[in-house]
């Protein structure tokens, strides 16, 4: 296990619990999905990756896959074919 700080066991399950279930929150302030959205996205967007708009998220040329990794697999050309350049 790799790490920034020293650290006896890694910070996940079922090594550690999961400290952020027992955190105050109470002085943040709710954010809407589109609050998240662009937060998340300026948050990658100031580390050096790429935007790509909205996709679809359903392999067309897939009907084996479920929707939790069909964001993913519609890069499958790009990435594994060499169909067209990766986006960025």
């Amino acid at each position: 296990m790799w790490s920034t700080r020293p650290r006896e066991t890694c910070p996940d399950r079922p090594c550690s619990k999961y400290d952020f279930l027992y955190k105050d929150y109470k002085g943040l302030k709710p954010l809407t999905l589109q609050e998240t959205r662009s937060r998340f996205i300026e948050f990658l967007a100031k580390r050096g990756h790429g935007v790509v708009d909205p996709y679809p998220v359903l392999a067309k040329w897939r009907d084996d896959l479920y929707l939790t990794i069909a964001s993913i697999i519609v890069f499958q050309p790009h990435v594994t074919d060499g169909l067209v350049d990766p986006p960025h």
